[in-house]
Parts: C-alpha cells; structure tokens; sequence
C-alpha cells in the first residue's frame, strides 16, 4: 500500500514537474505486471511531453513492445503502460488501473477527474498529477488543499521555476526585467 495515494506537483514553466513525474510513473511500471496511464490534455501535449518524456526514462531493454496505433508501451516484466489524451472526459473510461498520472491536470475539468477516478477502484491505485498552476480552482480544492489539510493518502508540493537548479539565476533575473508581471 503507498503512503499517499494522490500527488500533486504546481510548479511554474520549466520547474521540472513532467520530468519528477515522468521519474514517478517509471517508478510504478518498474512494478511487475502493473497497468498504467500517463495522460495529458490534448493529443499534441501528450506527444510533445508526455510520451517523450516517458521513453527518455525506460530502458531500451525493457521494452517488449510497442504499438504506436493504441499507443500502449508494454514491458518485459508484463508492465503496461498506455498513453491516454483527455479531450473529452469520456476518454477517460478504460481498464482497472495501478496508477495514472495527468500532466497538465489544471487545464482539464472535474468532470475529468469523475469519470477517470473509478479506473483507480478496485486495484487502489495511485493517481498523481502535474500542473502549471491555475489559481483555486478544483485541483486545489480537491488536491491540494486536502494535502494542505494533512488529509490521510494526500501529498501536495508547489515551487517557482527558480527552484529548478538547472535554471540560472541569471535566466530568472533577465525574465524578471524583460517579462510582464503576469507572465513572469
């Protein structure tokens, strides 16, 4: 059984978030004969980020096989991991799941999170979610705050691109004088 059973990671552009999970939902496939989704929001997201970031991690010895046509990664240690975008929350509908991480969770609705939370059900699997902030919106309330709230099965985490160390203060200082506000 895992400790906390919902991760979240807000974090600024370029803080490393689809990388830490990236590093996490490798971490859960590694786990013999597990199935799990790596999610993002829109058919591009999950090509440009999500599934790149995924192959930089496993192991070419690893693999099994691959099937670009169901996008579905399956491992020698009978791991499967499929590659899921959310554009409608009914994509979200699918098989029992050992985990599944949303990248991008803030762009997406609660309804989203409804229809794909029973695939979790009856394997207790972990759900973890990265996102660049949205404000208070439903992430928040049913993520982040319930971690702040030291809500059993709950951990939360938020930090600026500056605490990424591969960005230079020098980077962050030239942002800081040539962007708006808003976007800094």
């Amino acid at each position: 059984l895992r400790k906390f059973h919902r991760l979240t990671l807000l974090a600024g552009r370029r803080g490393g978030k689809t990388k830490a999970s990236s590093i996490a939902a490798v971490e859960e496939a590694s786990i013999p004969n597990t199935i799990g989704w790596c999610c993002a929001p829109t058919n591009p997201k999950l090509h440009r980020y999500v599934i790149p970031a995924i192959q930089e991690l496993i192991p070419p010895d690893w693999v099994e096989s691959w099937s670009s046509e169901f996008l579905d990664l399956r491992l020698k240690n009978g791991s499967l991991i499929h590659f899921q975008t959310l554009e409608d929350p009914d994509q979200g509908r699918g098989q029992g799941l050992d985990w599944v991480w949303v990248d991008e969770v803030c762009e997406l609705s609660l309804d989203h999170w409804l229809v794909l939370r029973p695939s979790l059900t009856e394997r207790r699997g972990g759900a973890f979610f990265s996102s660049s902030p949205r404000s208070y919106d439903w992430v928040y309330d049913e993520f982040f705050k319930r971690a702040e709230d030291s809500v059993p099965g709950y951990w939360a985490c938020r930090y600026r691109t500056s605490d990424n160390p591969k960005i230079s203060a020098e980077e962050v200082a030239d942002a800081r004088a040539t962007m708006p506000d808003a976007m800094f």
